[in-house]
């Protein structure tokens, strides 16, 4: 095998390798932004079952406090 040859076939070979580990790169950044994406939408979802429990908590606490009122409005 001639000296070309075997350097041409190394060339090929690094580029070849070089393109795998661009597309290895591309699928974990990929991998990575979904991932994230997902993080994001179910801490949104958690966040809007906290508000709405604490919405719920709320109202609870003042219907307690207005029954109290009353019950004292009407003891006076």
């Amino acid at each position: 095998m001639s000296e070309t040859s075997t350097q041409q076939k190394r060339q090929l070979e690094k580029e070849r390798q070089v393109r795998q580990a661009k597309l290895q790169n591309e699928d974990k950044d990929r991998d990575r932004k979904a991932t994230a994406a997902q993080n994001r939408n179910e801490n949104e979802q958690t966040s809007h079952l906290a508000k709405d429990k604490a919405l719920k908590s709320s109202a609870r606490m003042n219907e307690t406090s207005y029954a109290y009122q009353r019950e004292y409005a009407a003891e006076a």
